[in-house]
């Protein structure tokens, strides 16, 4: 499982300074209160692989980006339905560290309740070693993981809602 998202998510933010912070927590962890926190490639490999079981939406985005803040609440919406079947949604933000106040404020006004983590990779890192082996300018993008913890689909900013929803019902009603 381990290595899954790293290539995937590391396309994605191409281009986005990111600085060290804190450890993530664990993605099923009860959310009283809305944060975010700061994770590593390895530290999302391993909240989804906590999930192992359930079905994982990851939505990668960042205040900069316009589409990303309008597709937002879908996902939330997305949260609050089915949540109970068995999806567990992670928000993975790649805003840079002065901007993690504006991420946060956003993550409150959207009543985002679950797990919410802020990339600490470097962006040299990301540069360098990957950025001709994943190029990509799909910001945003959700990753969607079955119950095995195996990425299954990748829908960018031009999917819509509904088909994102329908695939994931679908994928929630295999055992």
């Amino acid at each position: 499982m381990t290595k899954l998202i790293l290539p995937a998510l590391m396309a994605m933010t191409l281009g986005c300074e990111v600085t060290s912070g804190s450890k993530s927590t664990p993605a099923s962890a009860a959310k009283t209160t809305i944060e975010l926190v700061d994770v590593t490639y390895d530290g999302l490999d391993q909240a989804v692989a906590r999930e192992k079981g359930k079905v994982v939406a990851i939505d990668v985005w960042a205040t900069f980006c316009a589409p990303c803040v309008k597709k937002f609440p879908s996902f939330v919406d997305l949260h609050e339905t089915h949540a109970a079947k068995g999806l567990v949604c992670i928000s993975v933000s790649t805003d840079d560290l002065e901007a993690r106040s504006k991420a946060t404020e956003f993550l409150k006004e959207k009543n985002a309740t679950f797990a919410n983590y802020r990339l600490s990779e470097s962006n040299e890192k990301i540069t360098k070693d990957l950025n001709a082996k994943y190029p990509t300018d799909m910001q945003p993008v959700m990753l969607i993981f079955n119950r095995k913890g195996e990425k299954v689909k990748e829908f960018g900013g031009k999917d819509k809602p509904e088909e994102i929803e329908a695939f994931l019902v679908k994928l929630l009603g295999e055992q």
